[in-house]
């Protein structure tokens, strides 16, 4: 396990060595659009997976969670809108000081590098953490979700990049046996 996330952090150091804020926004927006010009064949998704999760003995509020209308996806384009007009948090300048000796010290904000996240039927999570993640230089974000909502999860958070050059976050599902 820990040589698969250093490997995503390495990835996540190699995709954002060159991508400035600008990129970062441009990408982020084209996520946003996707979700809005993929709305119905989102929303057909979504009730294949109510469908998947009441089949397999669901509690009605977790499906109810899982469940997604127009409502709930244009919060999420709004959440990604957000977050596109926040500050870019990389490589901000903290703090600095001068030592005794001369020798000038900055604390800088730097990516973290592997994001981990656990969460079950929450599809605006996704979306959520990939912006976030994305935004703030962790571009590696392993994403573990319940089984009940890992279909269009995935296709969601692939769905942000492409058309670029930024290669794909990687999204494990590690200890799940159902398909």
């Amino acid at each position: 396990m820990s040589k698969y996330l250093t490997k995503l952090g390495d990835n996540a150091k190699k995709a954002f060595k060159n991508i400035d804020t600008k990129t970062k926004n441009k990408v982020l927006r084209h996520f946003a659009n996707s979700i809005y010009k993929n709305k119905n064949k989102i929303l057909l998704e979504n009730l294949k997976d109510i469908r998947y999760a009441k089949s397999k003995g669901l509690k009605e509020n977790l499906i109810n969670r899982l469940s997604l209308n127009n409502e709930k996806l244009d919060s999420i384009i709004k959440s990604i809108k957000t977050v596109i007009k926040l500050k870019d948090p990389v490589n901000e300048k903290l703090s600095s000081w001068k030592r005794p000796n001369g020798l000038k010290i900055s604390r800088v904000s730097i990516p973290i590098g592997v994001i981990a996240v656990i969460y079950e039927s929450r599809p605006n999570v996704t979306a959520d953490v990939s912006t976030l993640c994305f935004k703030s230089g962790n571009f590696s974000s392993f994403l573990d979700q319940d089984i009940d909502s890992r279909p269009k999860n995935k296709d969601k958070a692939h769905q942000r990049i492409q058309g670029g050059d930024i290669p794909k976050p990687e999204i494990s599902d590690r200890g799940r046996s159902e398909d």
